[in-house]
Formats: C-alpha cells, sequence, structure tokens
C-alpha cells in the first residue's frame, strides 16, 4: 500500500470516498411499480410473477427477469427478452414455468390474483438482489448456498449437485440447523468463528453438511461481518499504542454483487478509516479467499509530537503490509502480513 498525502486545513474532517460503483443499468423505470402480483408453487418453491405495463417482472429462485408477451394457444405466455429458455405460461390460477432451461410444470396459485403488489426498483432487473448466503470447504471441495428459495450443495470439487427448496432453520444451541424434506441433507451452522483450513481466513460461522452417510465441515458467512464496525488498535508491531494517542479502524462494507453462480466465491471490498494518532487516514480494503489487500491510504497533514509521528508512520507502513486476519478467543483481531503480527486491535 503507497501513502498519498491529502492537504487539508487542520481542521478540515477526513472524507473517505466509497469505491462501489453505480448500479449495473438495466431495463425499466426505476420508480415504476408492478398492476399486480401472484405467488405460484412450482413443485416446492415459490415464483412472483407481476405485470408492468404489457409487460411482466418475475421474480424465482434469488433472480429477477423481466419478460415480454409471446403467443400462446391459451391464456398468457411471457418470455425473458434474449434468454428464450426462461418463460412463465399463465393460465388462471396454473402455470407453467421454464427457468434457465428448467421445466417447471404443475405451478399453482398460492397469492391472491391481482392483489396489489409491493413496489418493485425495476431499473436493476435480470440481476438477482436477494442476499445469498454461502459456506465452504476443502478436501474434498463443497459448497453450500441458501439464496432464500432453493439450498444447493456442490460437493466432490463440483462433479455433485443437490438442489432442494430451502428448508425453515430450526433454532439449535449456538446457531442453527436446516433440513431438507426428504431427508437427504442437513446443514447445521454454528455462530463461530472458523479458520478455512487451506488459507487460514476467518469466517463468522462454522459448518457442517450431513448428506447421507458423508459429512463435511467448512466455513460459512461474510469476513465483512467480523470486521465490521469501529476498533481500537492497541499494539503496532508489538509495542502498545502510546497513552493519550488514539489510533482506530473503522470497517464498513461496500454492498456485495450476487454470484453467478450457486457458492460462488465473491471478494468483498469496502473502506477502512479513523485516527493514525495524529492524522486522520482512509483507504479501500478487499477481502479474497487468501486474504486482505489495502489499497493506497490517504490522510490529512497535521503536525504533532515526533514520538506521536513516529508511531503514526509505523501505523501506517503496518497498515500496508497487512495480507491476513485472526481472532483470538476474546474475538481481538490481528493485521498481520506473512512474517510477523503487525497490528493488534480491539473492538470499540
Amino acid at each position: 500500500m503507497k501513502l498519498s498525502h491529502l492537504l487539508m486545513a487542520a481542521a478540515a474532517p477526513l472524507m473517505i470516498a466509497g469505491c462501489g460503483g453505480p448500479s449495473p443499468e438495466g431495463p425499466g423505470d426505476a420508480d415504476a411499480s408492478l398492476a399486480f402480483g401472484t405467488d405460484y408453487d412450482c413443485n416446492g418453491f415459490t415464483v412472483s410473477l407481476g405485470i408492468l405495463d404489457e409487460e411482466a417482472v418475475l421474480r424465482a429462485k434469488g433472480k429477477e427477469y423481466r419478460l415480454t408477451p409471446v403467443e400462446a394457444a391459451s391464456g398468457a405466455k411471457y418470455a425473458a427478452e434474449g434468454t428464450p429458455e426462461t418463460s412463465f405460461w399463465n393460465k388462471g390460477e396454473e402455470g407453467l414455468l421454464m427457468l434457465e432451461g428448467v421445466e417447471y410444470p404443475g405451478c399453482t396459485q398460492a397469492g391472491g390474483y391481482g392483489d396489489p403488489a409491493e413496489v418493485i426498483d425495476t431499473g436493476d432487473l435480470g440481476i438477482g438482489r436477494a442476499q445469498v448466503w454461502t459456506a465452504r470447504g476443502n478436501e474434498p471441495g463443497w459448497t453450500v448456498a441458501l439464496d432464500g428459495t432453493t439450498l444447493t450443495y456442490t460437493y466432490a470439487y463440483g462433479e455433485g449437485q443437490y438442489d432442494a427448496p430451502q428448508p425453515e432453520a430450526e433454532a439449535i444451541e449456538g446457531g442453527k440447523r436446516y433440513a431438507t424434506a426428504d431427508g437427504v441433507l442437513s446443514v447445521t451452522v454454528l455462530d463461530k468463528v472458523c479458520a478455512d483450513d487451506m488459507s487460514g481466513m476467518p469466517y463468522p460461522q462454522t459448518v457442517t453438511v450431513q448428506m447421507e452417510d458423508a459429512r463435511v465441515q467448512g466455513c460459512g458467512g461474510d469476513v465483512n461481518d467480523l470486521l465490521a464496525g469501529a476498533w481500537d488498535v492497541i499494539e503496532v508491531n508489538g509495542a502498545p499504542v502510546m497513552p493519550d494517542v488514539v489510533i482506530t479502524a473503522i470497517f464498513e462494507a461496500n454492498t456485495p454483487p450476487n454470484p453467478e453462480n450457486p457458492g460462488q466465491f465473491v471478494p468483498a471490498t469496502g473502506q477502512v478509516g479513523g485516527k493514525a494518532g495524529c492524522n486522520s487516514y482512509g483507504a479501500e480494503y478487499t477481502v479474497s479467499g487468501e486474504g486482505l489487500v489495502m489499497g493506497d491510504a490517504t490522510y490529512t497533514e497535521m503536525a504533532c509530537p515526533p514520538d506521536v509521528m513516529a508511531q503514526e508512520a509505523a501505523f501506517l507502513d503496518a497498515l500496508g503490509k497487512v495480507s491476513m486476519i485472526s481472532f483470538d478467543a476474546g474475538g481481538e483481531m490481528e493485521l498481520r502480513d506473512h512474517e510477523f503480527r503487525q497490528l493488534y486491535l480491539r473492538r470499540q
């Protein structure tokens, strides 16, 4: 991480700019709302169909699709533009769903036909914005994805896949469990910090997957859930922060994009900033499957006593060398490089 001066008046606050770009542009009017919405039960999972003027919006498995009318022998049929394998054939209280090439016949109405629908932002159609929870493990590689509608378990390094309607969570001591209705699969999620057994990367949850007689363990959740918030830096390169000197790190994550495939790892990004001892600072960060990478820092340029400035310089230098995150039993965080501990932090 390189350091660049941000020349500012001594009393001026540091403004940390977000690195997230605008939402992907999509068809439709962001202020438009659906004329009505209807839920259908399609073989164990629910889809919603809403009408917007002469077009329709289909919600299925955590995604939204914009559909246009096509000819049909009876009823009303809609298909996604440029994606003919996604369509919904509405026949009153029944329907036929074709979702990304997979046919789901016998959909039955589950909601009030013609009832007012909730307002949907149609400016970003085609990209599902539902939050997807994922877990993963190694040897053999596996992933679990829960998108609010479907549970997807990919195993044996991607050679096998099991899909089921997402079951209701069962509360257990220290977490929750998801068990499929057919009894084939259960996913136990404990709210206990887990370190990936290959990269050492920490995750907020410890996960066990049982599929018939096969049992695997791994980690789940978003690393940003561990980072997020305000921290006091209490050690820099093994030396305690000097009395009456405040060094802080406030992490704020950007909204992550949804993965293109269930279980796919999506790097997390965000901003970190705070007090460096004398000056304010800010930087962007990226969390990958291998560790934490800091971007170039900006900071104000105030003058303080030489010893304070020396520790500030050591802190900013150490921050730029961070590549790994770890947590001790008390929840305190270490940010370090590949050789030795760099920064030791305690949550405020």
